[in-house]
């Protein structure tokens, strides 16, 4: 062992990379498959690791959390499995979102518990909150929209996420999408201690300070309770401090933060109500804030003036065409739209083009596909956009808005910048991200479908330019 340590410290690995408290070793095998490859992090409910799945082909990389109860009493144990299970059960039904890890397996050995879950390569999202450099306004909004839409799901699924904070958000690098990670709820089998009667109780609340209010720390959190802790990371990112160095009003225990902002009264407004120390004055639900956040940009000011856009096409009042080329149904695209539901109707839209063009499993397409996109399917879709949204949405209208502000298959990026000002996609000199989009009928002309730029807004300008060039090049030959 002494040289096996010396090899080890001659690589220069420290002891504590090498073994951890509860005696994993690096190199070990846990479950029987689970190679542990280094730590990933540690506190007082337990310890993730890096591991790798000898099991399947190409041994995928894999987090491994290891929870290990207080005490080790059979009782204790029993609850525990019980709690676990639960648990384990419960994230393996909210892995069916995007941006929440698969969990991949979960199994006891030795008195400990362990949860096998996707490995998320990434970056916190507390490396885009430094201390000190406050956020502007539509990053901020922008953050809060998506961090809340993974909470309406969580909410949906009646599941308190108690432990929201920013080194609990990755920022995915293949994507640059948020995932949320590290449930509250699991960390109870860590905490939990049998009392003399038999009851279960919990030693330590769950959460973080400065993103758990009151009523969570008195153990009783709620749905608000998250809610909290989203309108904690957004006057985080404008202030640029963190919200333990907030102070409070002393009469009312509220945070006072605005004179640290620049921040428009609408927004700031936002982020008060979602911050209450009373839950009962906060939101109550993810879409109640998210409607409180829409209507602050409800009348986004673009580049040109809706007269002097040229005039859309009628609402047909016939029966829907709904012929496909490639046989594809277009049904439930025709629901979404006709019930209003646009942000679906985007995904459909997105769903029906990859399925298209057989890239469904890649998720994007490229320069050939665009290419030769069926001319019949491109018309439909645009049909059922602009007869929907009463000729405010759809390729057409895009194009249209395309060439009043000069676009030319030569176009150069000013160009490029003038329509995405015009459609609002571009900003105050950032390209938006796709959830960012405004997906009501508030929204400005030809802001949607923006499915087509899904992936390429998330890159920025670039992204945007080589999607939009193709799409409408194509959409000459279509005669749309």
């Amino acid at each position: 062992m002494a040289k096996l340590k010396a090899t080890v410290s001659a690589r220069g690995l420290q002891a504590s990379e090498f073994y951890n408290r509860a005696g994993i070793m690096i190199g070990e095998i846990i479950g029987g498959r689970y190679h542990i490859i280094r730590s990933l992090g540690s506190g007082g409910f337990g310890k993730t690791f890096l591991a790798e799945d000898r099991h399947l082909p190409g041994q995928p990389q894999c987090a491994v959390k290891q929870l290990k109860p207080l005490t080790s009493d059979p009782q204790t144990l029993q609850v525990a499995r019980r709690l676990f299970q639960t648990e384990a059960e419960v994230l393996h039904k909210l892995g069916s979102h995007a941006q929440i890890p698969h969990i991949l397996a979960h199994f006891e050995e030795k008195g400990e518990f362990y949860l096998v879950q996707e490995y998320i390569e990434g970056n916190e999202l507390s490396l885009e909150l430094p201390a000190g450099k406050p956020l502007g306004k539509e990053r901020v909004i922008a953050l809060l929209r998506e961090i809340l839409d993974i909470l309406e799901f969580l909410h949906q699924q009646n599941v308190i996420h108690r432990d929201i904070k920013p080194a609990n958000l990755i920022r995915r690098l293949k994507d640059k999408k948020l995932v949320l990670i590290d449930f509250g709820a699991v960390k109870q089998i860590s905490t939990q201690v049998i009392n003399a009667q038999g009851h279960t109780t919990f030693t330590v609340a769950i959460g973080s300070p400065g993103y758990m209010p009151n009523e969570q720390i008195a153990g009783k959190p709620r749905f608000s309770s998250d809610i909290y802790a989203v309108g904690m990371i957004g006057i985080q990112a404008l202030t640029g401090s963190q919200p333990r160095q907030l102070p409070e009003d002393p009469r009312t225990g509220e945070i006072i933060w605005r004179d640290r902002a620049q921040a428009p009264p609408a927004l700031a407004d936002v982020l008060d109500k979602m911050v209450r120390y009373d839950f009962r004055q906060r939101y109550q639900s993810a879409p109640e804030v998210l409607r409180a956040i829409a209507a602050i940009n409800s009348s986004p000011k673009t580049l040109l003036q809706f007269s002097q856009i040229p005039q859309f096409r009628s609402v047909s009042r016939e029966a829907d065409d709904l012929s496909s080329e490639r046989g594809v149904d277009y049904c439930r695209l025709r629901n979404l739209l006709a019930a209003g539901d646009w942000r679906n109707a985007d995904l459909e839209t997105n769903e029906i083009l990859l399925q298209m063009c057989g890239r469904k499993a890649k998720g994007w397409l490229r320069k050939e596909d665009i290419e030769k996109l069926p001319c019949q399917d491109l018309i439909t879709l645009d049909r059922l956009w602009v007869k929907y949204s009463q000729g405010r949405f759809g390729f057409s209208v895009q194009k249209r808005i395309w060439r009043s502000v000069g676009g030319a298959q030569d176009a150069n990026y000013q160009t490029f910048c003038r329509f995405g000002s015009a459609i609002g996609w571009f900003v105050l000199g950032a390209w938006k991200n796709y959830s960012e989009l405004t997906f009501t009928l508030d929204s400005p002309a030809g802001h949607l479908p923006g499915c087509f730029c899904r992936d390429a807004v998330a890159f920025g300008g670039v992204g945007v330019v080589w999607f939009v060039g193709f799409l409408f090049s194509r959409c000459e030959t279509c005669k749309l």
